[in-house]
């Protein structure tokens, strides 16, 4: 199985088709298309998505970024704190419905 790339993010599998150098990659490629300010950075509450959410972070301020950290918070809270808080965008750390094992990306642009 290859990582799920789709409208609505990036998903696979941790450590076998999800890595942190393919997070930090598409981190860095996010950081570039976004207008300037401050990124929000979330995430589920998947044991593993706290390594993640800190590779994240740590690509986020090496590529400039002021990062809002809100941990874990649901999607649309996110969403709608990007939205209120006239934010950049925001990544969140999460695979919605998918098994466990499973991890991914959504990006958010500055309207949520």
């Amino acid at each position: 199985m290859e990582l799920i790339k789709s409208i609505s993010g990036i998903r696979g599998i941790v450590n076998k088709t999800l890595y942190k150098s393919t997070v930090n990659a598409y981190t860095n490629i996010f950081t570039h298309l976004q207008k300037k300010g401050d990124i929000l950075l979330a995430r589920d509450s998947r044991p593993h998505g706290e390594d993640l959410y800190d590779s994240i972070a740590e690509t986020l301020i090496l590529m400039g970024r002021n990062v809002i950290s809100c941990g874990i918070i649901p999607t649309p809270t996110a969403q709608f704190l990007i939205k209120d808080k006239n934010l950049a965008g925001g990544i969140v750390v999460t695979a919605s419905h998918n098994p466990i094992e499973w991890n991914g990306l959504k990006f958010l642009d500055s309207d949520g």
